[in-house]
């Protein structure tokens, strides 16, 4: 049998009289035959608009442009964070700084038309005089802004032991965020990311430093949201969260083995919580 033709699908020919003609597929008959709409014209491009043909070239600039105008009128601002990804893919938070940081340099890559349309996006910006502590606001309003993400996690989880795939509804990639809070923390104390100041402000939602035992206290809530799903812990060796892909059925097979063996990282503190959530020990 012969593959069916869509609807829409069709041709254009020239006809020997010099005529054009474009035949479009708008139904079938019962038997599977396709019915057909006929378009006349005399020249290619005449019924090529007859038929509906877009002439305008994609613009990858301007559907930007676009974007972060919708993101102004509904936020407010375009503080948008340099890893904020539209729905499309598109990285709008990093584009939108390379057409501020090519404005304010007079770049010659823009034209006058887009230099126009810049002006009208980013009016009413405060331009400070002193670079360096432009950079410092933008440095601390980015930490701020991913330090609000990590206090909603915390409100809604919790706790503040975020999967390192984890990146939230704004596009902030939460996990890697506190993951490199950690690591700056440990190597790199002098850090700005890691000031008295901020590391008083984690600590009051609950941040977990050692990286060793936030890797065991994030599995430790992959097993217990288990176990408020499903009444047990009877996961498949195989088994991984729908969320963040951990293999849960895996570790919990790692931590009878370690309760045989005595391992020592099987702490009195970790058994007695995995035995709150239904640990069955011999399985």
């Amino acid at each position: 049998m012969a593959k069916r033709r869509p609807a829409g699908d069709g041709m254009v020919r020239r006809r020997d009289d010099g005529r054009w003609e474009g035949r479009i597929v708008i139904g079938h008959r019962e038997n599977g035959e396709p019915l057909f709409r006929h378009v006349y014209a005399k020249t290619q491009k005449a019924l090529l608009d007859k038929l509906g043909m877009v002439w305008e070239k994609y613009d990858p600039w301007q559907e930007r442009y676009d974007l972060a105008l919708a993101y102004k009128t509904e936020h407010g601002d375009l503080e948008i964070p340099s890893v904020y990804k539209t729905s499309d893919g598109i990285w709008l938070g990093s584009w939108v700084s390379r057409q501020r940081q090519a404005l304010n340099s007079g770049s010659s890559a823009l034209s006058s038309e887009r230099r126009k349309l810049l002006r009208t996006l980013f009016k009413g910006e405060r331009r400070p005089s002193d670079p360096a502590a432009d950079h410092g606001t933008v440095r601390e309003a980015n930490w701020e802004r991913n330090f609000r993400s990590a206090a909603r996690y915390a409100r809604k989880y919790k706790h503040l032991l975020v999967p390192a795939s984890y990146v939230d509804s704004d596009g902030v990639r939460l996990g890697v965020w506190v993951s490199n809070l950690r690591a700056a923390r440990k190597n790199r104390p002098d850090s700005y990311q890691v000031t008295p100041a901020h590391i008083k402000k984690l600590n009051s939602i609950g941040m977990v430093w050692d990286a060793r035992d936030a890797k065991w206290g994030t599995a430790y809530q992959q097993a217990k949201a288990y176990y408020k799903a499903h009444g047990n812990l009877h996961a498949a060796a195989n088994y991984k969260s729908d969320e963040t892909g951990f293999c849960l059925g895996d570790w919990l097979r790692r931590m009878r083995e370690w309760d045989t063996t005595h391992d020592p990282k099987l702490t009195p503190e970790r058994r007695a919580m995995l035995d709150k959530i239904g640990m069955e020990w011999s399985e």
